[in-house]
């Protein structure tokens, strides 16, 4: 039993890796294009420099959640992740609607979605992660051996 909770706590923490990864590069590859091309910046609804700053705090959150959500956190600081990490989602998807009356950069549209919503899975995993760091506790339903239901 415990090798099986080992090995449910490593495969999610390998599917936390792979949603963390693409807001990491994506977000992050806005936020670069957005330094380095800050004419281009400035069509977007936010304007150049809210861009620059919305996409930062995006990646910030995004990179300070993930790190909780894979060690675990319990009470009022897991319901406080969560909410960041949801916000963070609801501002990417917020930044790619204006990506998407800025000409050319409309194609960031679909990376800003795409990243909106792995950040969102992120904050599930929060609200679904074990309470503490040492926990080895699953969030899937327990079933007996005889096949015979029995969850929680």
């Amino acid at each position: 039993m415990a090798a099986s909770s080992a090995g449910a706590r490593r495969s999610s923490g390998l599917l936390l890796f792979l949603w963390f990864v693409a807001p990491l590069v994506e977000v992050g590859g806005v936020l670069l294009f957005c330094l380095a091309a800050p004419d281009l910046a400035e069509d977007t609804a936010f304007g150049g420099p809210a861009t620059v700053i919305v996409a930062a705090g995006v990646l910030a959150v995004t990179v300070v959640g993930t790190a909780l959500a894979w060690r675990g956190v319990a009470g009022a600081a897991r319901l406080i992740t969560a909410t960041a990490l949801f916000v963070a989602a609801g501002l990417t998807a917020a930044l790619g609607v204006s990506f998407a009356t800025a000409g050319i950069l409309a194609v960031l549209t679909l990376l800003m979605a795409h990243s909106a919503l792995f950040i969102a899975l992120i904050g599930r995993a929060v609200l679904r992660s074990p309470g503490s760091a040492g926990s080895t506790a699953s969030s899937a339903p327990r079933f007996r051996k005889d096949g015979a239901g029995g969850g929680r």
